[in-house]
């Protein structure tokens, strides 16, 4: 039968068909094979051991070496042989042996292990994952037994308590290889580890332990040997002991690591000795390994690495004789830096990429929109086959070897070991899954910068190529060369510097292709005198060319944006992550990474910080987004709602679980948050204030069950105030949403937070016709379901009431005159408050609602947008108006939205730059900012027609000289 797909990937080289011989079953099993023959013909592990006893000396001595072993192989199956021999390991009386007998022990279920997974791995009946999870939980178990002979024999206890064994490489990914080096870091601490018999100090007795540990597992012994053991990770090699202090380690990996030890922390935990030291070592050291800032220097480290180990393999090309399946071009080690650099590149501030197995990170970083899935199904159908490949050779001989031999009779039964036919068939995949993964490999290392594109020094020839480059020569030298000088606090380090020489080419194009480059020079400038460092950034741009131009074009287009880039160069990480727009779209996975980012943390502070942090990142995103065009303007007033819709509950449960410690809960009450105006209309834009409501259920007088306890007016009250401050203070991490609490019962006189039924009463009652009106919109964002939905039945009642239309129109038209009186339009763009403007359009749909909804004839709740896109579906005004209302609506919020990005308040005409200018005329339709702003004034003079329609009455004007 054919393999399927899902086969030829998991089990990349044939299982062995041949028939064998009967002579060979004698010569293998002896005279009474445990099995008759008609059942070992058909046998896949039977045909696995012929074929290995053909081609592997190695395991052909395994074969023979213990009948027993191959019948219960053969019987029970290589599953229940790996999993005698780890009970084996573990179940060890270390206590009751000798170091020589517990040496022998572990020799012995190696080589019951080895034999299983090499039988299971060629009659293809495990996938990689299990073949290398086997060995590396077989090397695991010995670590530690082998670790409590050596306590033992050092300190007179097995207790290694203060002795920690970390894994890295293969093992700390349970990945090993057939034949694998296992690469540890001994760690301990004084303060724990058991004195030695000679009571020597804790260093001495560490490093004996150490030893021992080594012997255990190295030494060759007349049974052969358990693992090879290589302790060259661990900080300085050449002249630091075998065992570390914690304290001394840490204090290393988070000041004098190198780059190419955070790549080996990836993979990295603990396996062996005291697990809880190792596991709050890893923990400690985790910001050193795991950034939250995208690190790109990462690319540049790991291809200088790739470039010495090629140039030292000789290995350029793909070619069979002497190829390296691991350190070759196009090998395994390029697959997991692939991986490994994305995962360090992004792994700092999404958990989900913090796998150790190679395949696993890849799934992920399909998952999360990282790697393409045809990008990971290339690299995994490679990983999978060079492992596989890896794995023949090391069973050949039980030799520490990756690469394919050099002579023709050699190669030539290798490949048959491989299961093909020939030599060349062995070739023609090498070379297929090698180069699929050496393009790859190659496009996400390939350096930016070249030799012919240097940037002058001396100041003339500095002046010639930026005006051949249409920069300002005038202001350009000086700025160029203030750079150079270090000045900056990003520019001080060589390498910076460095860095910026190779990048400045790419930086001046990105600069002169801009509406206005002399700005966009001076704002980058700006931009870099903020940087806290340079390094990360230069490589960041070095590896993403295209984000210089999209930085050049923020910088001058939007100010706001390019301020908050200058005080968190960390939000261009958003722009390279590929599932963060697809996240951002999507409020399941926006909501799950707000769970996860906030989840970290225990204390309400981080999350405060955390919080702003997610927000901030997701409102560039947004905004970039609308100067783009990849985000309309619709969608990023609803994606601006969408975060403020997870953070305001997400917040409020933070703050209350942090004043429930002191003051417990009310029972039977909950905290219920009303969001009215914008965000009522889910139609928050850039900067927009929270117009919230707090409100409670039960009684105002029940006590809360703390230990220091409340009436629920006092509980509710004070929670509603820790609620504000969590929304709105100023951390660490900057800001996030100005909250206005002035529509609630009472206004500024009455207290924070009601009761539900008080809410209601007064609101039918007391309430003006204003308050009514800003009813329209209101939803609940945050309290229980059952709740929510007594309080908005309500609020629909109170807007339903019967009213007089003539004093309903009345206070609507005073309310407008006042607003007009106190707050006019400050410039034309200012499309809010002008004649004509949002304001005169939300009064309009608010005022119909109010006077329609007892009739059913609108909804008595919903956004502005909403009710006048129903208007149009009755005759309530004549079609031509109500259409034009709609539309207008449409056309004036994506104005306001847009603006809101380049400007903190409504610009004069004369302050919008060259590239606003071109993002507005495109947002309304327009060849130039003059035709936008007579198309929205336009808009506005049939708004102010239509208002004469709905009120009988003319718009009246606002103050002279305004809009």
């Amino acid at each position: 039968m054919p393999l399927s797909s899902q086969d030829r990937l998991l089990f990349p080289l044939p299982a062995p068909t041949a028939k064998i011989p009967a002579a060979l079953w004698k010569e293998m099993l002896g005279p009474e094979p445990p099995l008759p023959a008609a059942e070992l013909a058909d046998h896949p592990l039977a045909r696995a051991m012929a074929h290995a006893w053909k081609y592997s000396p190695y395991l052909k001595r395994l074969i023979r070496d213990d009948a027993t072993r191959i019948a219960r192989l053969l019987t029970e199956g290589p599953e229940a042989v790996v999993s005698a021999a780890l009970a084996a390991v573990t179940s060890l009386n270390v206590d009751e042996m000798s170091t020589d007998d517990v040496m022998a022990a572990l020799r012995h279920a190696k080589a019951a292990a080895a034999l299983a997974t090499a039988l299971a791995d060629i009659a293809a009946l495990w996938p990689l994952e299990d073949v290398t999870g086997a060995l590396a939980d077989l090397a695991a178990a010995a670590a530690n037994t082998a670790l409590r002979a050596a306590c033992r024999d050092v300190t007179g206890t097995t207790d290694p308590t203060g002795f920690t064994v970390l894994a890295l490489g293969k093992l700390g990914s349970r990945e090993l290889n057939y034949s694998s080096d296992i690469d540890l870091i001994l760690l301990f601490d004084p303060g724990k580890l058991a004195r030695g018999r000679r009571n020597e100090d804790p260093q001495t007795t560490a490093v004996k332990i150490a030893q021992r540990l080594v012997s255990c597992l190295s030494s060759r012994t007349a049974e052969g040997y358990v693992f090879r053991v290589d302790l060259r990770l661990r900080p300085d090699p050449d002249v630091t002991p075998l065992a570390l202090p914690v304290q001394g380690a840490e204090a290393y990996y988070q000041s004098s690591a190198l780059p190419w030890e955070r790549s080996a922390f990836v993979r990295a935990r603990p396996v062996a000795g005291d697990m809880a030291l190792g596991g709050a070592f890893l923990a400690d050291i985790r910001p050193f390994i795991w950034r939250r800032s995208l690190d790109y220097t990462v690319v540049r480290d790991i291809r200088d690495m790739s470039v010495h180990i090629r140039e030292h393999f000789d290995q350029t090309e793909i070619d069979l004789y002497g190829y390296d399946v691991k350190r070759g071009r196009g090998g395994i080690r390029e697959v997991e830096f692939f991986v490994q650099i994305h995962q360090m590149i992004h792994g700092g501030r999404d958990e989900r990429l913090r796998l150790r197995p190679t395949l696993a990170a890849l799934k992920a970083l399909v998952e999360t929109g990282k790697v393409s899935p045809k990008e990971a199904d290339t690299l995994e159908r490679a990983y999978r086959f060079q492992r596989a490949i890896e794995h023949r050779l090391q069973m050949v001989d039980d030799a520490q070897t990756h690469s394919i031999p050099d002579d023709e009779e050699t190669v030539a039964d290798f490949a048959r070991f491989c299961g093909y036919r020939s030599e060349r068939d062995l070739a023609a995949a090498l070379k297929r899954h090698g180069n699929g993964v050496a393009k790859l490999y190659d496009q996400l290392v390939e350096p930016v910068a070249s030799e012919t594109r240097k940037v002058p020094l001396e100041a003339q020839a500095l002046a010639g190529w930026l005006a051949s480059r249409d920069l300002p020569p005038t202001d350009g030298v000086p700025v160029i060369e203030k750079w150079r000088s270090g000045r900056y606090r990003a520019m001080r380090s060589d390498r910076a510097r460095a860095l910026l020489e190779e990048t400045l080419p790419a930086i001046a194009e990105a600069l002169a292709r801009t509406h206005d480059p002399r700005a966009a020079l001076m704002r980058f400038d700006d931009f870099l005198s903020g940087l806290p460092a340079g390094v990360q950034i230069f490589s960041l741009f070095q590896s993403n060319p295209a984000l210089l131009t999209l930085l050049a074009k923020v910088l001058t287009v939007a100010p706001p944006i390019a301020d908050a880039l200058r005080r968190t160069p960390e939000l261009l990480d958003t722009l390279l992550d590929p599932g963060a727009a697809i996240t951002l779209s999507d409020p399941t996975l926006l909501a799950e990474s707000l769970e996860l980012r906030l989840k970290r943390f225990d204390d309400l502070e981080g999350k405060l910080d955390e919080a702003r942090r997610w927000v901030a990142e997701n409102q560039f995103l947004i905004g970039v987004g609308l100067l783009e065009r990849s985000i309309t303007p619709e969608n990023a007033r609803a994606a601006y709602s969408r975060l403020a819709d997870l953070i305001v509950p997400a917040l409020a449960d933070a703050a209350q679980e942090a004043f429930s410690r002191r003051h417990g809960r009310v029972p039977g009450a909950d905290l219920i948050i009303l969001a009215l105006g914008r965000f009522g209309s889910a139609n928050l834009t850039a900067g927009s204030d929270l117009d919230l409501v707090f409100l409670y259920t039960g009684e105002h007088d029940t006590p809360s069950d703390g230990p220091s306890s409340l009436t629920a007016a006092h509980y509710f009250n004070r929670l509603a105030q820790r609620v504000i401050t969590a929304l709105s203070a100023q951390t660490a991490a900057g800001g996030l949403y100005e909250v206005d609490t002035r529509l609630r019962p009472s206004g500024q006189q009455g207290l924070l937070a009601v009761t539900v039924e008080s809410f209601l009463a007064y609101e039918r009652k007391e309430a003006w016709t204003w308050e009514h009106m800003a009813l329209t919109p209101a939803r609940v964002v945050h309290g229980p379901e059952d709740a929510a939905a007594r309080l908005l039945e309500g609020i629909k009642e109170v807007v339903c009431q019967p009213r007089d239309a003539t004093k309903l129109r009345k206070d609507v038209l005073e309310m407008r005159a006042e607003m007009d009186t106190h707050r006019p339009a400050s410039s034309p763009w200012d499309v809010k408050r002008r004649r004509g403007g949002l304001i005169d359009l939300e009064f309009i749909a608010q005022y119909l609602a109010l006077r329609e909804a007892a009739e059913g004839r609108l909804p008595p709740l919903g956004s502005p947008a909403t009710i006048l896109g129903r208007l149009t579906e009755t005759d309530l005004l004549p079609q031509d108006v109500a259409q034009s209302l709609a539309s207008a609506y449409d056309c004036l919020s994506a104005a306001q939205t847009v603006l809101r990005v380049g400007f903190d308040s409504p610009p004069q005409t004369a302050d919008i730059n060259a590239g606003m200018a071109a993002t507005l005329s495109r947002c309304l339709g327009k060849t130039s900012l003059r035709n936008a702003e007579a198309a929205l004034s336009k808009t506005c003079d049939a708004v102010i027609a239509s208002w004469k329609t709905v009120f009988g009455a003319p718009r009246p004007p606002q103050r002279e000289g305004k809009a």
